[in-house]
């Protein structure tokens, strides 16, 4: 009997370690968006996806940052005054940072878990997507664009 609550007081005791442990990362591994304009992106195959824009002034040349692999666009956002976001909308750029399907702000049509996005989906169908929303929302034709890791 006593070995059976030595068993139950460590599951509780694994149990509020994991919870404390959850919030430690969400306090300190979330950081808040500090965007001109946020947009949900919906694709032809019904995922969306987000769309952050980052800019000092209207009128400067779009370009869309892309994160790698088991990332978002905080890859470009931090740190905070030295960013390559910081760096780009200093020179008068208009950044435009996706996240992609799969990371914890997309939202996956019903039916469908985030863990089966692809990488052929995002180039098939958010990509085209985001790259349309763009153009058409900054008026230019052309947009360049960085990647990283992907």
């Amino acid at each position: 009997m006593a070995a059976l609550w030595t068993i139950l007081i460590c599951v509780v005791a694994l149990i509020i370690l994991a919870c404390v442990y959850w919030m430690v990362l969400r306090h300190f591994l979330t950081s808040p968006l500090r965007v001109a304009e946020t947009h949900w992106i919906r694709t032809p195959d019904l995922w969306h996806v987000r769309l952050c824009r980052y800019r000092r002034k209207a009128g400067g040349e779009p370009v869309l940052l892309l994160h790698g692999t088991l990332a978002n666009h905080l890859t470009f956002a931090v740190p905070q005054g030295r960013s390559l976001i910081d760096t780009l909308t200093a020179q008068g750029y208009d950044c435009w940072c996706l996240d992609l399907r799969g990371t914890r702000s997309s939202v996956p049509p019903y039916g469908v878990s985030r863990r089966h996005a692809t990488l052929d989906a995002m180039l098939e169908h958010d990509l085209p997507a985001v790259v349309q929303f763009i153009r058409q929302t900054s008026g230019f034709n052309q947009i360049h664009w960085v990647g990283h890791s992907l």
